[in-house]
């Protein structure tokens, strides 16, 4: 029986992906070049255009280990993963949590989470904008309703933390001569998000880092600080607010609670 249009792009892709290309060669045209040399060549267009998608989107990670390594790197994950998606610029969000658990990058213990950074610069840049939360229009509230008011990060924000300063090492890998970054400088919190300017970096303090993370669960405001004060006995809610009222960290959500 002749296969349909669908089985026949589902047999395609699973060839080119294990490499079997004999069994989908009957239904490909010649043309002058046998069925699967043109499927040999289509295939490895594939696998470097995609490689080269993955270099383009975590282009630190790229430098960090180098073209060899990568492009390596990039085919062992390409055949686990292939796009789910057909914009190449969305491609590559498990490519961090693969690093991590990839053998021959152990050696580069913080490669995973500096590619976690980059993937995160991306997911922000093509985030929707939200209105930011009303700081007047919450002080208006009565005391009760503000504590429980359900917090929400912007859509355009996300936190990351890592053992290791991976923003030095983001930042060093934009300048040609790259500085030296010291590993013992430890691990940051860090608050990563785009505006009108572009993508931004930016360290928080182990308390807002904990107000904000509780925005990712939805807590109430009540909660959030409750988080942050058990991170950091002496926790000011207002170096949270003061971070909001400059880049609009939480979207705009005056309701009670659930």
């Amino acid at each position: 029986m002749k296969p349909t249009l669908r089985d026949l792009q589902t047999r395609f892709t699973a060839a080119l992906l294990d490499g079997d290309l004999e069994s989908i060669a009957p239904f490909v045209q010649t043309d002058g070049i046998e069925a699967v040399e043109r499927l040999h060549i289509y295939r490895n267009h594939s696998r470097i255009s995609l490689a080269a998608a993955l270099a383009d989107n975590f282009p630190v990670t790229f430098q960090l280990v180098g073209k060899e390594f990568f492009d390596a790197t990039a085919k062992r994950f390409i055949a686990n993963h292939p796009p789910a998606e057909p914009c190449l610029s969305a491609y590559g969000a498990l490519f961090p949590d693969f690093l991590a658990n990839f053998e021959p990058a152990r050696g580069v213990p913080y490669l995973a989470d500096v590619a976690r950074l980059e993937w995160l610069r991306i997911e922000v840049t093509y985030a929707a904008l939200q209105p930011a939360l009303d700081l007047a229009a919450l002080g208006a509230l009565p005391t009760d309703a503000q504590q429980e008011l359900v917090l929400a990060l912007a859509s355009n924000m996300r936190l990351l933390t890592s053992n290791y300063p991976i923003d030095r090492i983001w930042h060093a890998n934009q300048e040609p001569d790259v500085p030296a970054v010291d590993l013992s400088d430890g691990g940051c919190r860090l608050l990563v998000w785009a505006n009108a300017d572009g993508c931004r970096i930016e360290r928080l303090t182990t308390g807002v880092y904990a107000f904000f993370a509780a925005a990712t669960r939805n807590e109430t405001l009540a909660q959030g600080v409750e988080s942050a004060m058990a991170a950091v006995a002496s926790f000011d809610l207002s170096q949270a607010f003061a971070l909001h009222r400059a880049h609009g960290v939480l979207s705009d959500t005056i309701d009670s609670a659930r």
